[in-house]
């Protein structure tokens, strides 16, 4: 019986961490340029709703740069956007940006997001030529300029997703180390 108990309890457990409400989407990426000269590694936290172009929008981005093996510094701010969702242009540089990310890949449009280190901006983009698709960073930094790279985008689970993962173990856990006692009739 009291095995029946652990496991609705369980059940529910897990049923109600799957509803709670999430704030934000968490996407972390790492771009390579091409001729491995710049590095960049990221984490974007996006809106919880699509929105009026089919994206989301980029609320922060976190992360650091590296150009010919040395650290560059770290990201100090998102570029805000004053036309979001649509494409604006502003900031020091020649830049076109949204700060809008997509589900599914492309993860950026041509507009990409605009960010700064140090002072110095940088914008993150794709160019689509047919079905090819090549990220680009460009900078007003003379030893980033304009570089096509590769990017590997990974999805953070959500809180509830961890807090569900958490659940399954516990019950695993205590389900395995349940022990059986023997009935005598």
């Amino acid at each position: 019986m009291n095995k029946l108990i652990g496991a609705v309890a369980g059940i529910a457990m897990a049923f109600a961490i799957s509803i709670v409400p999430v704030s934000a989407k968490t996407f972390s990426f790492d771009w390579v340029s091409n001729d491995s000269q710049v590095s960049m590694k990221a984490t974007e936290t996006l809106s919880d709703s699509v929105n009026s172009v089919g994206g989301y929008d980029i609320q922060s981005i976190v992360g650091g740069l590296t150009v010919n093996g040395s650290y560059v510094g770290g990201i100090t701010g998102l570029v805000l956007n004053p036309n979001q969702p649509f494409i604006s242009t502003g900031g020091v540089g020649p830049w076109n940006f949204d700060n809008v990310s997509y589900q599914y890949g492309p993860y950026l449009d041509n507009g990409g997001v605009l960010f700064s280190i140090g002072g110095v901006e940088y914008n993150l983009y794709t160019v689509e030529n047919g079905s090819n698709v090549t990220y680009y960073l460009s900078s007003t930094n003379s030893d980033v300029g304009y570089n096509p790279g590769t990017p590997g985008l990974i999805s953070i689970p959500e809180l509830s997703t961890w807090l569900m993962i958490l659940v399954g173990f516990a019950s695993m856990g205590y389900f395995s180390s349940y022990k059986r006692t023997p009935r005598h009739i």
